[in-house]
This record gives structure tokens, C-alpha cells and sequence, in this order.
């Protein structure tokens, strides 16, 4: 079933310079991935007040991040854990976002392509070569215990899609009541991580998998016009899970009409124009909603869904009523 979204509500405009993602981390409180703010590309912002609590300082010290691509999971007393995957560490801060430390990672763990918390004692980490999701258990001082994982998702048959191909496909995480949900940047699927348990959620059979990287060829790339539907954002809310879903890559000579336009075509490539929704209880799809515009990102809180989309020169953080 399909619906069209009929309401929105404008709340903030100019919220940032290039917001990527955004995640809960208290009722009123989300942080910002601002992708190109060169005073702090992690943001801690309330919602209420619609302001800037916090900005993380961009750089390689203690507690500093760099530019690049982030993930960011929380703890049930509201701790902050970020993968800087520029740095390739994990780090630990407060809901206040005052810097605690840095989670260490033994060697057993191997290279790590992406990492989030799935519950506050276990956490799940993507290696690099796109073969195993590895959860491993957390200790009271929140040390990653080994060698041996607690939990092993191989990322073939079900799974294959979600293998990184030649473009290292990003993951969208988000943790919630001890689980973890994982939407692909290839796929439309959502993987569940719950206790032992694994689940797939899909609104139809697998679609076309993403290109395989040929090893004898670095310069290899994914075809544009062979790659799936695939997630944009992630958003968990009181009893659904909500995935946000832009369309298939436009083909090259689709491109090459945006050559004057380059704000279209990125609207056209990095936003989403559906959300398909899950009941959070039995994982079941429930409805496809489309947008009359293109979403960057979502965020659920205070029972509110929140997407920021680009207008004009502009972002515009509203509320999403379905």
C-alpha cells in the first residue's frame, strides 16, 4: 500500500551547512553528522529551543573529530559512542557531549569498515571485508571481550546484498532498547541484530545486488544504472521503524542534464523521496509513504518525526506527519 504524505509543519530553517544524518540521543536532544562546518561537524542540538548545545572541535586530538563519514549509537544512560572512521576509534562522551575516552580495540577485532552499539553490552563491528557482522560482548568498563565474537552474521546468501562492493557502501545504524537496526546504502532491506537473533525486513524479494569489486582493477566502480532502490536514513519511533529511500541511481546521461545544476542533482542522488514503514514489534511492513520532496535524513524524538530536506540554499528542519 502506498500513501502520500499530506502534511508538513516548518520548525527550523538554516539548521546547517551540509547535515548528513542525525540521531536521538535524549527526548529533545539529536545529534547532527554537519558534513561541511569547519567549527564542528558533530552537533548536539534541542529541539525545543532549537539551538546549538554542543559542537565537537575538528581535529585529531583527545575527543576531536575529523570529516568524514560517522556513527554514532548510545548507551541506556544516555553516553554517546561515535566511530570517527577517518581516525578509525571509537569515542566515548556524556549526553552533554563532554569527551570520556576512547574505546580501545584489540587486535582480535580486525580492520573495521563500521561499528555501533547493539545493546550496552554488546557491540556489532563491520570488518572491512564485507564478509561477517561480528558482535562481540562489551564489559562492565565497556572493553570489547574476545577473542572470540558472542555473535557471527555472515554477510552471504540472505545477506549477500549487503556485501561492500568497489565504493565502500555506508551503513546507517541505529540502537534502540538492545537492539540494532542496519539499513544498506545498496539495499532497501533493514538488518535486525536482536539477542542471538537475526531478521531481514523487506518490502518485496531481493532486488539486484550491487556490482562486485574486481581486485585486479582499483579503478573499478558500480554501473550507476544497475544499482537497487537503497536507504537514506534510519529512524526507530515508539512501536515503528521508519526507512527513508531515494531511487535507483540515475543513469550517466540522466546525470549530464544536471550539468548547470549540480543542487538538483544532488537532491536527486543523496535524498529520499519514500519511507517504507515497519511495525517494530513483529517487523512486519506496513505501508510505503512517498514525499512530494526529497529528504536528507530522519530522526525520531518526543514522538516526533523529524526529516531535514535542502530548500534553495537552505535547510529546513521539519516535522513529518503521516
Amino acid at each position: 500500500m502506498t500513501l502520500l504524505l499530506f502534511l508538513l509543519q516548518l520548525t527550523w530553517v538554516d539548521i546547517a551547512n551540509e547535515p548528513r544524518q542525525m540521531w536521538t540521543v535524549q527526548d529533545n536532544r539529536v545529534l547532527m553528522h554537519d558534513y561541511a562546518n569547519p567549527d564542528g561537524i558533530i552537533q548536539l542540538l534541542n529541539l525545543d529551543t532549537k539551538s546549538v548545545i554542543k559542537k565537537i572541535p575538528v581535529g585529531r586530538g583527545p575527543g576531536e573529530i575529523m570529516q568524514g563519514s560517522k556513527s554514532v549509537s548510545t548507551f541506556s544512560n544516555g553516553d554517546i559512542l561515535i566511530w570517527d572512521n577517518s581516525m578509525k576509534r571509537g569515542l566515548f562522551y556524556n549526553s552533554n557531549l563532554d569527551y570520556l575516552g576512547q574505546l580501545i580495540i584489540p587486535t582480535y577485532v580486525g580492520a573495521i569498515s563500521d561499528l555501533s552499539l547493539v545493546s550496552d553490552r554488546r557491540i556489532g563491528v563491520f570488518g572491512v571485508d564485507g564478509n561477517f557482522v561480528n558482535v562481540f560482548e562489551l564489559s562492565e568498563k565497556r572493553e570489547i571481550l574476545g577473542p572470540q565474537p558472542k555473535l557471527r552474521i555472515p554477510l552471504q546468501g540472505t545477506f549477500s546484498e549487503y556485501r561492500n562492493s568497489a565504493i565502500r557502501q555506508r551503513f546507517f545504524f541505529r540502537n534502540d532498547s538492545g537492539n540494532l537496526y542496519v539499513s544498506f546504502e545498496y539495499s532497501t532491506d533493514i538488518l535486525v541484530i536482536r539477542g542471538d537473533d537475526t531478521w531481514t525486513l523487506s518490502t518485496m524479494p531481493s532486488r539486484i545486488p550491487p556490482p562486485t569489486f574486481d581486485p585486479n582493477d582499483p579503478h573499478s566502480l558500480p554501473y550507476a544504472h544497475i544499482h537497487p532502490k537503497c536507504s537514506v536514513s534510519l529512524a526507530i519511533g515508539n512501536d515503528k521503524i521508519y526507512n527513508l529511500v531515494r531511487g535507483e541511481t540515475m543513469s550517466l546521461g540522466r546525470q549530464m542534464l544536471y550539468f548547470n545544476n549540480l543542487a538538483g542533482l544532488d537532491e536527486e542522488l543523496l535524498t529520499g523521496h519514500r519511507i517504507d514503514i515497519y511495525d517494530i514489534r513483529t517487523n512486519k511492513f506496513i505501508r510505503t509513504v512517498k514525499l512530494k520532496k526529497g529528504y536528507k535524513t530522519l530522526v525520531y524524538t518526543n514522538n516526533t518525526l523529524y526529516g531535514i530536506r535542502l530548500e534553495g540554499d537552505l535547510n529546513q528542519l521539519e516535522v513529518i506527519v503521516l
